[in-house]
């Protein structure tokens, strides 16, 4: 979305009202603002775009469904970023379905509903 993906833009648009994000998402596009080459222009940008959505915060329900994801995955031999798992488990607990461009990180994860909004 912040990339300017007409994709991204378009879904972004036919979903507007549903959308929320995980404080955790929240933290990585911080990261990536604060890491940027021009992190004002950018932090304009980020602030409108979360301005406009509520930020899914973490609660004991994550944080167990966080403990039960990370325990499964790491029974198989899975190493997954705590992250990822942390936005998965959030989508998990609150019973949503996770858009995400990056399908390949969380197709390991039982139960989570997802949309490619790579995906034309």
């Amino acid at each position: 979305m912040l990339k300017g993906n007409r994709i991204v833009v378009r879904r972004y648009e036919e979903h507007a009202g549903d959308i929320a994000i995980p404080a955790m998402v929240q933290g990585e596009l911080l990261f990536g603002v604060a890491k940027s080459k021009n992190p004002t222009r950018n932090g304009e940008l980020l602030k409108r775009l979360t301005e406009s959505l509520p930020v899914m915060h973490t609660n004991d329900a994550i944080m167990q469904t966080f403990a039960e994801q990370k325990a499964a995955l790491s029974g198989c031999g899975e190493i997954v970023d705590d992250a990822d798992i942390l936005i998965a488990a959030t989508a998990l607990a609150y019973g949503a379905t996770l858009a995400t461009c990056n399908v390949r990180h969380f197709v390991r994860f039982d139960g989570l509903f997802m949309e490619d909004w790579n995906a034309g």
